[in-house]
């Protein structure tokens, strides 16, 4: 996972983006810890509160829109399985 978040943070070029790749990897991975600190982590990045935020819950929230390069790093992600 440390490898895949170094992975993330320096090919996505964007730190929100990549802490919403690192959130879907933890929901895949089902870890509570991760995702939560990925969550705060990444509304502190984005500069929203918590419960504003699209990086929330990536995919489990319902209105919740993706631009094109979120959903192409969230397929990505689920297309690498849990780590």
């Amino acid at each position: 996972m440390v490898a895949f978040g170094a992975a993330a943070r320096k090919g996505l070029g964007d730190p929100v983006l990549a802490e919403l790749v690192m959130i879907r990897a933890s929901q895949i991975n089902e870890c509570a810890f991760c995702l939560d600190m990925h969550v705060d982590v990444a509304v502190e990045k984005n500069g929203r509160a918590r419960s504003g935020s699209r990086c929330s819950m990536p995919g489990a929230r319902p209105g919740v829109v993706h631009s094109e390069r979120e959903r192409a790093a969230l397929a990505l992600t689920d297309a690498g399985g849990p780590c």
